[in-house]
């Protein structure tokens, strides 16, 4: 399972990254929403990690244009410490 985290605070992204890996997921990560809207188009994600406030397009318009494009995939997106599961499939 391919999983790309959205995260700007290096330590939360590099905790998930290890914790996924361990698991055996394959985990990428990008502090950008810009760079994550690339990403996802080209690579496939599973799921999305998507933290909301991120440089870049904001993790709510990362969130719009991916249902737009109708990519498949499950997104995960937090606030703080509050997280809200989409699921665009």
């Amino acid at each position: 399972m391919k999983i790309l985290i959205v995260e700007d605070d290096k330590k939360i992204a590099s905790f998930l990254k290890k914790g996924l890996e361990e698991e055996y997921f394959t985990v990428d990560i990008t502090d950008n929403g810009d760079e994550a809207l690339y990403l996802v188009e080209f690579n496939g994600y599973d799921v999305i990690i998507l933290d909301i406030m991120i440089e870049g397009s904001n993790g709510y318009e990362v969130c719009k244009s991916i249902k737009s494009k109708k990519i498949s995939a499950k997104s995960i997106e937090s606030v703080g410490s509050i997280f809200s599961v989409i699921f665009h499939k």
